[in-house]
């Protein structure tokens, strides 16, 4: 594994715990949230990383 994919699994780990953390704190109404946008944003992330995993 390079130091890249390291940097990109850590930063996929981050957001996934923010979104946590995040998510603890609402009321399930997200309202002007970012976390939908986030949460999709991410999803993108990891798609790409295994995408990249299975093409190496």
């Amino acid at each position: 594994m390079t130091d890249r994919q390291k940097k990109l699994d850590g930063t996929i780990s981050n957001i996934c715990d923010w979104i946590d953390e995040e998510l603890k704190d609402t009321d399930g109404l997200m309202k002007g949230s970012i976390l939908p946008e986030t949460i999709s944003a991410l999803a993108e992330l990891v798609t790409a990383r295994a995408k990249y995993e299975y093409e190496s």
